[in-house]
């Protein structure tokens, strides 16, 4: 394999709008981390859904009875988005999926609807939101990239981004966190900021 195609195969895929899909086996990694919590009945959040595929993935898991809602701070992707799910999932699993507008740390909690039993974050947030933290439902799991900017100009050397388990409690009470991997994502961006590639 020629050197230009090795890194044509590496690099990340444009979907539009500055942003690139996560890797396809970090959707599977979420998915897998997130298989106790997106059973029949349940509901999930996908923050940067982006394309939409992992919002798709996610309604096929939840089933009827689950909803399926993914955030996204991008309009015409979410348009784009919206016409993807509804033509890749059957209707009845596409009706379980909605896909909006808006930012994840915008402040409003109740413009996302939760509590969630399942929480996604596709895009490294600089620390731990609390509002997504409150958004889990008892018993629910977020999964969120956390560290400094990795991408841009003035980015961190050397990484520093570690993808996060948060763990609610049965009761609700307490939260645990465990670090799992460390991770290269594009940065979780507040209402208001904008840089090419951030969420």
């Amino acid at each position: 394999m020629t050197p230009a195609i090795q890194k044509k195969k590496d690099s990340p895929v444009p979907i539009g709008w500055s942003q690139t899909i996560s890797a396809p086996h970090m959707h599977a990694a979420a998915l897998d981390m997130l298989e106790g919590q997106l059973v029949p009945g349940a509901r999930a959040l996908d923050v940067g859904s982006g394309s939409g595929y992992l919002a798709a993935a996610m309604a096929l898991l939840v089933g009827p009875g689950g909803r399926v809602l993914g955030v996204d701070k991008h309009a015409p992707l979410v348009e784009r988005s919206r016409a993807a799910v509804a033509a890749a999932l059957p209707p009845a699993a596409a009706a379980l999926v909605t896909l909006i507008n808006a930012n994840a740390l915008g402040g409003d909690d109740d413009a996302l609807g939760g509590p969630f039993d399942a929480i996604h974050v596709g895009a490294a947030a600089d620390h731990l939101p609390a509002s997504l933290v409150a958004a889990l439902a008892p018993g629910g799991r977020l999964i969120i990239p956390v560290g400094p900017d990795v991408t841009g100009p003035g980015a961190a050397v050397g990484g520093g981004q570690v993808l996060k388990v948060v763990d609610k409690s049965p009761d609700g009470r307490s939260v645990s966190e465990e670090d799992v991997m460390g991770v290269r994502f594009v940065p979780l961006t507040a209402p208001g900021v904008d840089r090419e590639g951030g969420l």
